[in-house]
């Protein structure tokens, strides 16, 4: 994430205050500014609709050293640090530093492997295998794996201080695709990521913050408002006031509510520039129960 930085958007604020307005004070909580924090965000369990107005990214992949196998069989090793002995539950003792539930300085504890009645230091896809717990293959300790859900997210409140700082913590402001999955979503009919600038950094196959798509729906969400590419702050504004009147108005579904606002907005755009770009009004898409 080094070199991101994350303008203001005066948009986004027009445009949340007009949904809250829509929704009505009473069923509405509006966080903006430095109000807009990644703990509010979780502290919110289970709302009927989440509103996000702000900016997204989706960085490319890196490339990374790979072993003789990339199918589902590749081996992972798991060993024991030196005096240190691989036996009992998982993560046993340990706390909350790694996945698997050790610190970091020990070794990842596995349960018993059937076939020899022992504790393992190595999983190597061949159950009590002597050889292969002692000696883990070469390619298994050489690979380095990252983690895909923190290539995509996005910017709440402070995200800008932790990217200069190079400090990336559990309340940065930088919400990953990893947090998003922690989020109480269920029962959530819908989420509206209304973020600008989503295809920061270089977008494979047209896909740009798919892996958003992924995590939210994961977490809970009935169905989901996206954007393709990065979006005007200012149509979008207009585009999703609209959206939400559409909404309100209880002749439209979710579905049908956004469709007919990115056809007004079309109009809009071809009223206002002369004629209609796409790129204006054409990047919100409907995923999910309509």
């Amino acid at each position: 994430m080094r070199g991101l930085r994350f303008d203001p958007l005066p948009g986004t604020r027009v445009e949340v205050e007009a949904v809250a307005d829509l929704l009505g004070k009473g069923n509405a909580v509006l966080y903006t500014g430095r109000e807009a924090l990644e703990e509010a965000l979780r502290a919110r369990e289970r709302p009927r609709i989440l509103h996000l107005a702000t900016h997204g990214f989706f960085l490319s992949d890196q490339e990374l050293p790979r072993g003789e196998s990339s199918d589902r069989g590749q081996v992972i090793s798991l060993t024991a640090a030196k005096g240190k002995t691989a036996q009992g539950e998982a993560g046993k003792g340990g706390n909350q530093d790694s996945p698997d539930g050790s610190s970091g300085k020990e070794s990842a504890k596995t349960g018993p492997t059937p076939g020899d009645g022992k504790g393992a230091l190595a999983k190597t896809g061949q159950p009590g295998s002597a050889d292969a717990a002692s000696n883990p293959p070469a390619a298994a300790k050489q690979n380095r794996y990252e983690n895909p859900l923190l290539r995509s997210g996005i910017a709440l409140a402070g995200a800008n201080r932790a990217v200069a700082a190079g400090v990336l913590t559990e309340s940065d402001g930088i919400v990953t695709a990893e947090k998003i999955l922690g989020l109480r979503l269920q029962g959530t009919e819908m989420v509206v990521l209304s973020a600008c600038e989503t295809s920061l950094g270089e977008v494979k196959s047209g896909e740009g913050v798919f892996g958003l798509r992924r995590v939210f729906t994961q977490a809970g969400a009935q169905s989901l408002v996206m954007s393709m590419w990065s979006v005007p702050d200012r149509e979008t504004q207009e585009l999703m006031t609209a959206f939400y009147g559409n909404l309100l108005s209880g002749k439209m579904s979710r579905s049908q509510a956004l469709r007919a606002a990115v056809r007004q907005q079309k109009q809009t755009v071809q009223g206002r520039y002369g004629w209609a770009n796409p790129f204006f009004w054409a990047a919100f898409v409907f995923l999910g129960e309509p």
